[in-house]
């Protein structure tokens, strides 16, 4: 089997959707020949030291945002490069941009398309940079998931929902089409080596990894440390992502003249298992995680974990493996809990440990690999017999639901090109179809994007602004 996936994240970013692609890739390579398409610094090809084939399209990344540079010879390279590997199935883990060109590519060539969601739909307003841009944010994404992004999911051959918190979600949101639920998963044996830590040191150590926004909640925590003995440490590990939400944190340890804490920015991902092997409790008080991988990890090297209720919190914990609170809790009682957790003997500790390390077992890199196999054959040993008028009517129903603005018109105008397609050729004749309709093609996909990348730069556009004039603030201070 030949799997394409798409991320529209850098590999150098540590976000969970952008780690789960890379190494969901790097897991197939081991058994069938995969690629991946993603950003970088040139339009390139190139094989990796474990077999897996790259295509990376030039871009330029700010904080976790990543604008590539789609001209007509980007896109023009990305269908090539496509069409040269000829997937039989695409993964994609993005529904902007990038993967967009492939969309139109495989709808036209009836190749299956797959999405894996990694946000809720009634919350992405909160999730990334998207909370921090202002208010007017929440009534444009909202128009975004009713007109742009439910057609697009509409027209997937199936929507990967990570646990059954995201499949109810998708169906309240509007969405009717196939869900497949296939969780993440981890290299599990990096967590699993990890020692359990000695619960009977004097200093207590309470991690929390995931960059520094407001979904986090991170202030929270810092709230937490303040009510618990200067014995109890709290690291923090993650990049600034938002620095007005940063200083909040800081503002609330130094009112309190805390010390036992650190905030050492994001870490490279080979050294959060030994972090979390020094780790007697994993806290985290975020507002919404569909699946969290830290916290997974954190129960894959046996920490405990206590949190606030939210999507991975209620699909995980319970006091087997540490302590769910109501999303109400305050952080006296999330202090609490804590101590009453590290005031266990070390057998009764260890029990706890044990029990989050085997909850985790499941979600091995291999075992979600073949889950998603068996997912894919169940669509390609029967697929769906659309004739030319329903590719027709796909392709049309996406751009009907966007804006009536001049880049919309002029998507309409291309759309005409597609019923001149030759009648004669087979359904699945890509090459043919690239070679005779490459420039139909890839005008529509240019003028898709350009749809995309509006409604990314007009949600964005404040953030960056912030974001620069901020940075400009901190140069000028330090000179």
């Amino acid at each position: 089997m030949k799997v394409l996936f798409i991320t529209n994240y850098r590999e150098d970013i540590p976000n969970g959707a952008a780690i789960v692609a890379y190494e969901l890739a790097q897991e197939f390579s081991k058994v069938h020949e995969t690629a991946i398409l993603h950003p970088g610094k040139e339009n390139r090809k190139w094989i990796d030291e474990d077999g897996l084939t790259h295509y990376t399209v030039k871009s330029v990344g700010i904080s976790h945002l990543n604008f590539n540079k789609l001209s007509t010879d980007g896109v023009d390279g990305i269908l090539h490069f496509v069409e040269e590997f000829s997937p039989d199935v695409v993964h994609s883990h993005s529904y902007i941009d990038i993967a967009l060109v492939v969309f139109v590519w495989a709808i036209k060539t009836r190749t299956p398309y797959f999405l894996t969601v990694h946000s809720l739909p009634s919350k992405l307003e909160e999730w990334g940079q998207l909370e921090t841009t202002g208010g007017f944010t929440v009534p444009l994404v909202k128009i975004a998931v009713k007109r742009y992004i439910l057609p697009f999911y509409n027209d997937c051959t199936a929507i990967i929902a990570l646990n059954e918190n995201a499949a109810q979600d998708l169906r309240k949101a509007g969405y009717k089409g196939p869900i497949e639920k296939v969780p993440n998963g981890r290299k599990l044996e990096l967590f699993t080596s990890q020692p359990f830590t000695d619960i009977t040191q004097e200093l207590k150590i309470l991690t929390f990894v995931g960059s520094i926004e407001k979904r986090k909640n991170q202030a929270f925590l810092a709230e937490v440390i303040t009510e618990l003995p200067l014995n109890y440490h709290l690291n923090l590990v993650g990049d600034e992502v938002d620095p007005v939400y940063s200083n909040r944190i800081h503002g609330i340890l130094d009112k309190g003249e805390i010390t036992n804490y650190n905030i050492p920015g994001a870490l490279p991902s080979e050294e959060i298992p030994k972090v979390l092997g020094q780790t007697h409790i994993f806290v985290s008080a975020s507002t919404a995680e569909l699946q969290s991988l830290v916290i997974m990890e954190a129960m894959a090297s046996g920490t405990p974990v206590v949190g606030i209720s939210n999507q991975t919190v209620d699909e995980f914990i319970d006091d087997s493996v540490g302590k769910n609170l109501p999303k109400d809790s305050s952080p006296e009682e999330f202090a609490r809990e804590v101590q009453n957790i590290c005031n266990l003997d070390q057998k009764n500790y260890e029990t706890i440990c044990q029990n989050a390390r085997q909850k985790m077992s499941e979600y091995d890199w291999s075992n979600v690999r073949q889950k998603t196999v068996q997912m894919y054959k169940k669509y390609l040993e029967n697929p769906p017999r659309n004739p030319d008028s329903i590719i027709i009517k796909q392709i049309n129903s996406i751009f009907s639901h966007l804006p009536d603005i001049k880049t919309t018109r002029f998507l309409k105008e291309r759309i005409n090109i597609i019923n001149e397609r030759d009648n004669n050729k087979a359904p699945k004749n890509k090459v043919g179809i690239y070679k005779h309709r490459k420039w139909a093609l890839l005008s529509l996909a240019t003028a898709f994007l350009s749809v995309a990348i509006y409604f990314l730069v007009k949600i964005f556009r404040s953030r960056l602004i912030k974001i620069f004039i901020k940075d400009e603030k901190r140069s000028t201070k330090k000179k």
